[in-house]
């Protein structure tokens, strides 16, 4: 007798490892996907945080601070080394403007002390979660600030959000007595 194919034991055993095979390959394959969702959410939300701290952190170097929330050079001075906080801080820029950098509903604006004109300074792909500003004005030193700064991220197919801190304290060059 001439047997020409296969036994049915022989084709379950083949269609089992094909479905082992494949079940183990989708999985991998999802896993990776996710991983680089992750990963360019992470990448994102990072340099975005980078980017925006380092204008911040410029503005406010070389400018003089005139208030940090609703809280005046006076009242830093009387704070000593305790300093002042807010969410807002108001400082006179290199041309001589007055500039107002707050946050409220998860953005930082620039603004003129008037109001007048207004610029979001993060994007709509990362979200500012806080911004805190301290203020040290100690007589005889230059100011110094501290900001405190973290952004959220999402993506699609990522179970959790993803953090970002920054912290950054500075000299201030033209703030204080030398």
């Amino acid at each position: 007798m001439n047997n020409k194919g296969y036994t049915l034991m022989e084709m379950v055993v083949v269609v089992s490892l094909l479905v082992v095979i494949m079940v183990g390959g989708t999985s991998l394959f999802l896993t990776n996907l996710r991983s680089g969702g992750t990963s360019e959410v992470v990448l994102k939300t990072a340099r975005t945080a980078r980017v925006l701290a380092d204008l911040v952190e410029t503005r406010l170097r070389y400018g003089r601070v005139i208030q940090v929330g609703e809280l005046s050079k006076d009242l830093c001075l009387e704070a000593g080394t305790d300093g002042v906080s807010g969410s807002s801080v108001l400082f006179e820029n290199l041309q001589g403007e007055q500039e107002l950098l707050a946050f409220s509903n998860g953005e930082i604006a620039s603004s003129s002390a008037d109001g007048s004109n207004s610029v979001r300074l993060n994007n709509d792909e990362v979200r500012v979660e806080s911004f805190e500003i301290k203020w040290f004005c100690i007589p005889g030193l230059n100011d110094k600030i501290k900001v405190d700064m973290s952004f959220g991220g999402s993506g699609v197919g990522l179970k959790n959000d993803v953090f970002e801190k920054i912290s950054r304290e500075m000299i201030l060059l033209n703030s204080g007595t030398k």
